[in-house]
């Protein structure tokens, strides 16, 4: 017969567990999630009490028999640490090229208070003046600087199938920055992805965070 307390231990083991792998982080009533962007991030939950950077490289490619197209990323990972206090969790969110890709739940803090949102640059972007095939200095004489950037390169070319694994028959090495501009919050900030300095496309994300 399982005593009942061995019942309260195995609830309280498994709720831990779940506890420590969460998709999800509030920060005074706002909710960050998986998927979500570098400003959401900063608007929502502010500086974290710590942050660490590491890079690695992904390959990514499709062959067809011994030859195909494929591209070698280099991949930028962040990991924040939001320190809420001795009665709340420690919260670790783990970014990849400027996106929030795990959020995992620790131990309790020992933070004094709850960490405070910055206050994020207001554009001066008109979205609509914004093109592919644009270049750099076009986009800060229309937009100014952005709020964040994030920035890698990603190895690109045609390669062969050999043994023991993949070698690359050429290559070349594009520069991918995501300039994110933020226009307030009646308006969707705008991601502007540049390949070696110029504007390859124009995305929204959620409302605005400035002032």
């Amino acid at each position: 017969m399982v005593r009942p307390w061995w019942r309260f231990v195995a609830a309280l083991a498994l709720w831990a567990g779940v506890a420590r792998a969460d998709g999800s982080l509030r920060c005074g009533g706002r909710l960050v999630s998986v998927g979500d962007a570098r400003i959401d991030l900063l608007g929502r939950c502010g500086e974290p009490a710590l942050r660490e950077r590491r890079v690695d490289e992904r390959w990514e490619g499709v062959t067809d028999g011994r030859v195909g197209q494929g591209r070698r990323a280099t991949v930028v990972i962040e990991d924040w640490t939001y320190d809420f206090g001795p009665r709340s969790f420690v919260h670790v969110v783990t970014l990849v090229n400027g996106r929030i890709t795990a959020i995992e739940r620790r131990s309790y803090g020992y933070a004094s208070g709850e960490p405070t949102p910055i206050r994020l640059p207001r554009s001066r972007c008109d979205p609509g003046m914004l093109h592919e095939g644009d270049a750099k200095l076009d986009v800060l004489a229309r937009c100014g600087e952005p709020a964040t950037v994030d920035t890698w390169d990603e190895a690109r070319g045609a390669f062969v199938v050999g043994e023991p694994g993949v070698a690359a028959a050429e290559s070349v090495t594009i520069r991918v920055e995501v300039w994110t501009y933020d226009l307030g919050p009646n308006q969707f900030v705008r991601f502007v992805r540049m390949e070696n300095g110029r504007v390859t496309g124009v995305s929204t994300g959620t409302y605005g965070y400035a002032d």
